[in-house]
């Protein structure tokens, strides 16, 4: 059965197809781990990941209280991601980029590392709600 489309973030579902025989059973055990996978990450998680890159990275000059109102909202804004993907996206950026990145930019990153396992997810919950409307 393929499955198409998109969901209200844009993340795509093009591309999964279940093939006759597959377990369900694996299915449901892999829809709740990519629900766990794909769980938001907690603000203050992503403020110490933005943090550490910070002191890796060089930015204009700020006073401390600026700072920490721009880590604080870059890491509210990227609290919609799970926590390893905005991990690995500062790590990387940090060891391949000398100026510390604006909010598109680590949004990017960050969307890159996502955009599969949210797929995968959006279209094994498209799948069983079909399913279940049956």
């Amino acid at each position: 059965m393929p499955l198409g489309g998109a969901d209200d973030h844009g993340w795509q579902t093009t591309g999964y197809e279940f093939k006759p025989g597959w377990d369900e059973a694996e299915g449901q055990e892999g829809l709740r781990l990519l629900e766990m996978l794909n769980a938001r990450a907690a603000p203050e998680a992503c403020q110490q990941e933005l943090a550490r890159l910070a002191l890796l990275t060089k930015a204009k000059n700020e006073c401390q209280e600026d700072l920490t109102i721009r880590l604080g909202v870059l890491g509210e804004e990227l609290s919609e991601f799970p926590i390893d993907c905005v991990r690995d996206s500062c790590r990387s950026w940090a060891k391949s980029e000398k100026w510390f990145p604006s909010l598109s930019e680590l949004r990017e990153a960050c969307q890159d590392r996502a955009m599969k396992r949210r797929g995968l997810l959006l279209a094994l919950k498209r799948y069983f709600e079909g399913r279940a409307a049956c």
